[in-house]
Order: C-alpha cells, then structure tokens, then sequence
C-alpha cells in the first residue's frame, strides 16, 4: 500500500451539506498546505542525513508539486509567498543536501521552514465546518506529522546548533492525543494508541538520543491509518 500524498484528502471525504460544501473545500485545501509543510521539511532532511535515496528525493518532488499547484491556486497571499520561497529553497538546495556539500545547510532549512510555520500559525483555520471525525483525524494528521519533521530536523541540525529553535513536540503530542481522545471510532482509536504509545517516549526524548528510523517508520503507519479513514474509496483502488 502506497503512503499517500496528503494532497489527495480533498478528493475522497464524506459530503457536507451544499451550503458548507466551499468553505469546507478551502479549508481542506489550507490544512493540506499546512500538512504538506511538515511532510516537505521531514524529506530534505532525511536528504541530509543520508536516509532514504532516491525514493526520498521522488518522494521530496511530489510533496513540492502538490505544495506548488495548490499553493498557486488558493487565496492566501502572505502564505502563498512564504511557500513559494520554501519551493525555491528545497528545489535550489537539494544536490548540495544530497551531496552534503555545504556546512549550515541544515540550519538554513531550519530558518526557512520555520519562516513558513509562523505563518501557518498565524492563519490557521476554524475546523468547525468539518464533520467531527474528520476534524479530529486531520488535527492528529497534523500534529503527527510536524512532530516527525521537528524530530527529524533536530537531528539533521546536531552539527549545527539550535539557537532559534523552539521545539513543538510536546505540545503537539498533547494536541495529538486530545484528537485521538475525540475520535469517534473506537476501533481506529485502538490502533492509533498502541502505535502512538510505541512511538510517544521517542519522540519527547529527541534532544537525548537519535532514533530517526523508528520514528519514520512508526509515523508513517500511524498516518497510513489515518489517510485510509479519510480517503476509503482511495485506498480500496490501490
């Protein structure tokens, strides 16, 4: 089963009533964005530190396209600018970050990704015109996967220093497991919390030890979860 590109949720969620239907549209189309953020940062870094190869850098390019096409087609201006500049960065720099040619790269992807962060921060969207299951499955999507790209940038800058940088783990492990407290299905529920609890003590403990494959691989089997409930027709065609 492939690890689907977040940019995909729109397309396959259960229905809202006509009258929310475009707010609903947009607000997808923003929180894809936002998901797409962390998704980007958490491949140039693996780039960095030399996990995954070619697979990472194709993975690297999609994430960047489906960022492009959406991002040139919504209606954010401040956000659209700051992910244009993020595009250019990645694009520009992924040889030296494959080929490790150049000292504080790391630290510069530090810088500006999280230029792009503040941004999303300062424009996040009211989820209250999403059914609830699908609120609580796109916060733990998001959460989720900028915990992984923190986790995985913390570790890409080791070398480099981390002045600047105010980690979100713990706050977005809360964040997380509120959602998952929400959730309405229960069995999903189950599933997610033994992975989640696997992964947990890693992921709070990322200025003690290094275990970036662990927490790939968990995380992306706790969104394979999450992305099969929000795009069951998606899933059923693969």
């Amino acid at each position: 089963m492939k690890y689907f590109s977040v940019l995909l949720l729109a397309l396959c969620l259960q229905p809202l009533p006509a009258w929310a239907a475009d707010d609903a549209t947009h607000l997808r189309e923003r929180l894809t964005l936002e998901i797409l953020a962390y998704q980007s940062t958490t491949a140039f870094c693996l780039l960095l530190l030399n996990h995954g190869g070619s697979k990472t850098q194709a993975r690297l390019e999609q994430l960047l396209t489906e960022a492009e096409q959406l991002n040139n087609a919504a209606a954010w201006p401040a956000l659209h600018s700051e992910w244009q500049k993020s595009i250019a960065f990645m694009r520009t720099n992924r040889s030296a970050a494959i080929n490790n040619e150049r000292a504080g790269l790391a630290t510069e992807v530090k810088l500006r990704q999280f230029a792009l962060y503040e941004t999303l921060a300062e424009q996040r969207p009211d989820m209250s015109a999403l059914p609830r299951q699908e609120q609580a499955l796109l916060q733990m999507l998001s959460s989720l996967e900028k915990m992984v790209a923190e986790y995985t940038l913390f570790h890409a800058n080791l070398f480099g220093g981390h002045a600047g940088i105010e980690m979100d783990i713990t706050a977005q492990s809360r964040r997380f497991e509120q959602a998952l407290a929400a959730l309405p299905d229960k069995e999903l529920q189950r599933a997610v919390d033994s992975k989640w609890h696997f992964v947990k003590g890693t992921l709070l403990a990322y200025n003690e030890k290094s275990a970036v494959y662990i927490v790939q691989s968990t995380g992306r089997s706790i969104a394979r979860l999450l992305q099969e409930k929000l795009q069951p027709e998606q899933v059923a065609s693969e």
